[in-house]
């Protein structure tokens, strides 16, 4: 099996697994993705708001954020 074949796979199986946590948690997918981001990121260094604003800007809405 060649390396993309492997990298679509996880991909594949990744994305179905965290779109499972999301229906489970009842949450949206653009919350899932900024908590994913806290919890990643916390453990380097304290995450603000603004981290969160700057990291999504150009994915999420305002109102997401909130």
């Amino acid at each position: 099996m060649d390396i993309g074949k492997i990298i679509n796979h996880l991909s594949s199986r990744l994305r179905s697994r965290s779109q499972a946590v999301h229906a489970k948690l009842r949450i949206e997918n653009a919350q899932g993705k900024i908590l994913n981001f806290i919890l990643v990121e916390s453990a380097l260094h304290p995450v603000c708001q603004k981290d969160i604003e700057k990291e999504f800007s150009h994915h999420i809405t305002q109102s997401s954020l909130s």
